[in-house]
């Protein structure tokens, strides 16, 4: 598995624990908790952020919606810091 494969995974992976783990529903909420996951865990928002840069997250967020959306949204903005 490539690098890019990886972090999109384990992305995924963060978005489906937030779904699974959110008592309310809502798109806002879910996305909240993933990118607090992800602000949290320095290897993974490094990791996040170098693959945003290398455009590498387009596929993440065409599969998952509006929730990576937002997280993508965040990352992008981390990527400008």
């Amino acid at each position: 598995m490539n690098d890019a494969t990886e972090i999109t995974a384990s992305l995924k992976h963060v978005i489906e624990t937030a779904i699974a783990n959110a008592e309310t529903r809502t798109t806002e909420i879910i996305a909240f908790q993933a990118i607090k996951h992800v602000a949290f865990d320095p290897e993974l928002r490094e990791q996040a952020i170098a693959a945003y840069r290398a455009g590498q997250l387009e596929t993440l967020q065409e599969a998952e919606g509006d929730i990576a959306g937002f997280l993508v949204s965040a990352i992008a903005e981390w990527a400008t810091e």
